[in-house]
């Protein structure tokens, strides 16, 4: 009977201290700051307040996006105002044909900008809109010359929206952009 209860004793301190240590990993990953090389990125709408200096951005338009002109970004942010518009059938095929990663903040999936077939309307938007439990952001690459598809969803840590958890997320972003 004692022997029991000292292997209990035993294993619920190893549970505790295994909770202890992801809890220091989850904070560390909060607090981490993407280090890599400078990045340029597009950005439809406002931009986004981040904790990294060396990722600039420079504001386009959808007029910009149908002309095709990416040459000079890393990536192209559509942000939350944007959305809708970003989902219109006349951009899907530039999101699929793209050289460069697009990402739809606070969009919980990329379907609703690369189905061309799917026409979505501002009543349909609490289906693809951030909540919580839903990815905060999410990507999408199509890269041609081998013909396969990258997506990214990425998370609010404890699914709180609070600026050190959106910053963590464009870190994510930014780590994402270079493994391209």
């Amino acid at each position: 009977m004692k022997r029991k209860i000292s292997l209990k004793w035993i294993f619920l301190l190893l549970v505790s201290a295994l909770i202890v240590l992801l809890s220091v990993y989850l904070l560390h990953l909060r607090s981490v700051k993407y280090e890599g090389r400078p990045l340029t990125i597009a950005v439809i709408g406002d931009f986004p307040e981040i904790k990294e200096e060396q990722v600039s951005f420079e504001e386009i338009t959808f007029d910009d996006v149908m002309n095709n002109d990416f040459d000079s970004y890393d990536a192209i942010f559509i942000m939350p105002q944007n959305l809708s518009q970003a989902s219109e059938i006349p951009y899907a095929k530039i999101y699929l044909d793209s050289p460069i990663p697009f990402f739809f903040i606070e969009a919980n999936n990329h379907i609703p900008f690369t189905e061309a077939e799917l026409d979505f309307d501002d009543d349909s938007w609490e289906n693809w809109e951030w909540t919580p439990g839903t990815s905060y952001a999410s990507g999408f690459y199509f890269d041609t010359a081998t013909r396969s598809t990258t997506a990214w969803e990425f998370y609010l840590y404890d699914d709180e929206k609070t600026d050190e958890n959106i910053e963590a997320v464009y870190t994510e972003i930014f780590k994402s952009i270079t493994e391209i």
